[in-house]
């Protein structure tokens, strides 16, 4: 976390700062999340390459960040499109009080989640997860109950037919998996806190081999792409290559992903940059011209999950999701705006 703060730090201070003309905030979620973080590199990009101050403020969930940005008490939130998609419908834990003025900024990073077992498991396949423990439970972490529900969707199964456990967050899941308490466990692909669990897993069975662990694939038929959209509506199914990942695992373990053993299908979904339709239009277009110019602001920072960020991607469609009008400006700009 100290590289990551550092590396913004130095942005700031040799990046070619503009004249700012105007403040605005980013919600995000708690200190050190992977939205937080992600919140200090739009920022930097605004702040020097758009004239924009602005500040980051964390959020207790991300409910309060699309609240604040729908009544318009902060100008932007960093969201997942499955809380995008319920705040706009009014659905889910926005159940009977919806934002429909939310509109997607852009699409900057996509999120892998996968389910990983230990490589001597036997297990080679989400379907072989059933009668098996699997954490299918997170506290209040909506999105990683949702992405474990159409994980296993994929592969034919329900929560009923795993010996579902339930944990306060992500975090004491994972332990459970370190500690062999359950079976598998959901991960997010590019989390660089899978070297430190491989790597127990490692010296608890004294062995030294490459990772302890495999990614079970999401099967390669429509059914299971499907099955995940129905569970998650705007994921898709991606591959991710051992090789994935660079520049943040090259630095920690060579370049190869932890359980990432060859090309793999996985359930992806994307975390977007969001506004009301109270934002000022020259304010978002400026702001999103300036993102697409500077993917290096991403990759400096050497987070992997910050490789997926691609311009091209920038104004990927949901459906039931809306653009705002100085977004779509630009990208009809760059070329990069479909109707369809």
């Amino acid at each position: 976390m100290a590289f990551f703060r550092t590396t913004v730090a130095a942005l700031f201070a040799t990046g070619l700062a503009g004249i700012v003309c105007a403040q605005s905030v980013i919600g995000t979620g708690e200190p050190g999340s992977l939205t937080n973080n992600l919140g200090y590199v739009v920022a930097t990009v605004a702040t020097q390459r758009a004239g924009v101050d602005m500040q980051v403020r964390s959020c207790d969930t991300p409910q309060e960040c699309l609240t604040l940005t729908g009544l318009g008490e902060i100008t932007f939130s960093l969201n997942n499109i499955q809380e995008l998609r319920a705040a706009v419908s009014g659905t889910e834990q926005f159940d009977g009080a919806g934002h429909p003025d939310l509109r997607a900024v852009a699409r900057l990073i996509d999120v892998r989640p996968a389910m990983f077992v230990r490589d001597d498991s036997g297990i080679n396949s989400i379907a072989e997860l059933a009668g098996k423990r699997v954490p299918v439970a997170y506290g209040d972490q909506m999105t990683e109950r949702d992405a474990v529900i159409a994980l296993l969707a994929a592969g034919g199964l329900s929560a009923a037919d795993v010996l579902g456990v339930e944990y306060s967050d992500i975090g004491e899941a994972t332990a459970a998996f370190q500690a062999g308490e359950v079976d598998a466990m959901m991960a997010h692909v590019f989390d660089l806190s899978l070297v430190g669990v491989d790597r127990a897993l490692g010296a608890e069975r004294g062995l030294k081999a490459e990772t302890q662990m495999k990614m079970l694939p999401v099967p390669d038929d429509s059914e299971a792409l499907s099955s995940i959209t129905a569970a998650f509506p705007g994921a898709s199914i991606v591959i991710t290559s051992p090789l994935e990942g660079r520049p943040g695992f090259e630095r920690i373990r060579n370049t190869r992903l932890p359980g990432v053993l060859q090309e793999t299908r996985t359930m992806s979904y994307g975390i977007l940059l969001v506004a009301s339709t109270a934002a000022d239009e020259e304010l978002v277009h400026k702001l999103v011209s300036a993102l697409a110019a500077n993917r290096d602001a991403f990759l400096v920072t050497g987070d992997p999950q910050y490789v997926s960020f691609d311009k091209r991607e920038m104004a990927k469609r949901y459906n039931k999701v809306e653009y705002h009008p100085g977004a779509v400006r630009y990208y009809d700009e760059a070329g990069l705006w479909t109707e369809n």
